[in-house]
């Protein structure tokens, strides 16, 4: 008599070997389809922990002289676009800079790329 899964089998002497090899395949099923779901599952999390990177953006005429960390500079009119919150009556040198300095602008990272990178941003420009 043995047990598998809390089940009692009973092994009698009419029971052919290739009865006891189909039981053996389906328990090798079984064991295989559960470490799949745990390596799956494993691979999954560790995929979804790329680390961000800081958002890098140049307002400048000259070439970017700062650290890149390997991706992309984000330059305002190409990259930037204005939240829903922006105030209209900020005005702007160029987007999400603001011209007087009577308004505060802040970013958010909109995207991201597959190696953390910001890929675009949002503006809110707010009065002070």
């Amino acid at each position: 008599m043995y047990r598998l899964n809390g089940f009692k089998r009973h092994l009698f002497e009419s029971r052919s070997f290739l009865d006891g090899a189909a039981t053996g395949s389906q328990l090798v099923k079984q064991f295989s389809s559960k470490r799949n779901t745990s390596i799956n599952t494993a691979t999954r999390s560790i995929q979804s922990r790329v680390p961000t990177k800081p958002l890098i953006i140049h307002t400048g005429n000259g070439p970017y002289l700062g650290p890149t960390f390997n991706c992309k500079v984000l330059t305002p009119k190409n990259d930037g676009r204005p939240s829903s919150v922006t105030d209209k009556r900020c005005i702007l040198q160029q987007p999400g800079i603001s011209a007087d300095g009577r308004c505060r602008c802040t970013y958010v990272v909109s995207k991201r790329d597959s190696k953390g990178c910001a890929s675009g941003f949002l503006f809110t420009c707010l009065p002070k």
